[in-house]
C-alpha cells in the first residue's frame, strides 16, 4: 500500500500512522539464515498483523550482510502491537544472535508523497545528427 497526498493527509487526521526503518548488518556465514528466518517472520506479520499496511526488506546490493527494513503501521497502537508481539520477539532474538552491526531504527514523518506513474517508457534514443 503506498501512501500518497488523499490518502495520507486522511490517515493523518484519522489514525496517526507510524512509519519506521530498521537497519542492521548480519555475520557473512549468517546471511542464508537471516533470509529464511525473514520470509518466516513476514508471513507471522501478514497473518497477524492487520494494522501493519506495508513490511519490505531490502538488501544492500553492494554489501550484502547489509538489510534495511521499511514498515508502515496504521498507527501506534498497531506498531506497539508489532513490537510486542511473540513472532516479533522471537526474530529480534535470532537477529541479535547473527547481527554484526545494528540493528538501529529510525521513526520517520512523511514530508510529502507523490503518486509515480506505474508504467515506464523506454527513453528514446536520439540520433546524433550527421554533418
Amino acid at each position: 500500500m503506498f501512501l500518497f497526498d488523499e490518502q495520507y493527509t486522511y490517515l493523518k487526521k484519522n489514525l496517526d500512522p507510524v512509519i519506521m526503518i530498521l537497519q542492521y548488518k548480519v555475520k557473512k556465514k549468517k546471511i542464508a539464515k537471516v533470509k529464511k528466518s525473514l520470509e518466516e517472520f513476514l508471513d507471522s506479520i501478514k497473518k497477524n498483523e492487520p494494522g501493519t499496511t506495508r513490511y519490505e526488506v531490502f538488501q544492500e546490493k553492494n554489501e550484502p550482510t547489509a538489510f534495511v527494513h521499511m514498515m508502515y503501521f496504521i498507527d501506534k497502537n498497531a506498531q506497539k502491537i508489532h513490537s510486542k508481539s511473540n513472532h516479533t520477539k522471537k526474530w529480534i532474538k535470532e537477529l541479535q544472535s547473527v547481527c554484526k552491526d545494528g540493528p538501529t531504527s529510525l521513526n520517520l514523518v512523511p514530508v510529502r508523497s507523490k503518486k509515480v506513474p506505474t508504467s515506464i517508457k523506454k527513453p528514446v534514443e536520439s540520433n546524433p545528427s550527421s554533418e
